[in-house]
């Protein structure tokens, strides 16, 4: 529902708008960096970051609750300029699919906004088992995030095979489909960070502390999650 999207309505988010989501469990600082990145790169007016009530891919792992996932990412991007946290996916039955939350932002907003969704190439490599996959970057530009990704292949070549209806631009490393920007590659600092080796490290007793923001760490540490 619109009243979801963020607090205090969608009339503070610009004409540019940029889509985070994910489990953030935890958020850590590499998603503050992605944030921060993708909001310069490409010129929002806003970032919604939005955690997925039920993943779909990760239904096998259990999650901290989501208020403590929304109350982390608050802590993490508290005072930071149209930075929002959302309850989109809250309420909603069954798997949060990308797909649908794209569908609610596209109707919760007027037809002159844009949205941009951000992933990281690793995501990407798996974009063809999404739930109607082809049809997200008609709801928003796809911006794909390049980072160390080991094996995985070349941000261009996944996306040319997942889409082989675009053509790609090499000058703007965009593809396009009927002269519309649907995917853009973008390039971010590597960081060497992930929720689950902070989970590991803290059930393990390793050093963590620095990965996260320092509410975040306190937050974690006076609740006892991840143990």
């Amino acid at each position: 529902m619109a009243e979801d999207l963020v607090e205090g309505g969608t009339d503070q988010l610009g004409e540019k708008i940029g889509v985070f989501g994910g489990t953030f469990d935890p958020v850590h600082n590499g998603h503050c960096i992605l944030a921060s990145q993708f909001k310069q790169q490409c010129g929002l007016d806003s970032v919604v970051v939005i955690p997925a009530a039920i993943p779909p891919h990760k239904l096998s792992s259990p999650l901290a609750e989501f208020e403590q996932r929304y109350t982390m990412l608050s802590l993490a991007f508290a005072g930071i300029q149209n930075v929002f946290i959302s309850r989109l996916e809250q309420f909603r039955k069954g798997p949060s699919f990308t797909i649908d939350t794209l569908c609610e932002l596209k109707n919760a907003i007027d037809g002159k906004q844009q949205l941009f969704f951000a992933i990281g190439a690793d995501a990407l490599a798996e974009i063809h088992t999404w739930k109607q996959y082809r049809n997200i970057p008609n709801l928003a530009c796809l911006v794909v995030f390049s980072r160390k990704f080991g094996s995985i292949p070349l941000p261009e070549k996944i996306a040319g095979k997942a889409f082989p209806d675009y053509y790609f631009a090499k000058d703007n490393r965009s593809f396009f489909a009927k002269n519309e920007e649907k995917i853009r590659l973008l390039g971010m600092p590597p960081v060497d960070i992930s929720s689950s080796r902070i989970k590991q490290a803290i059930a393990t007793g390793e050093k963590w502390q620095d990965l996260v923001p320092k509410a975040v760490c306190a937050y974690i540490v006076d609740h006892h999650l991840y143990k």
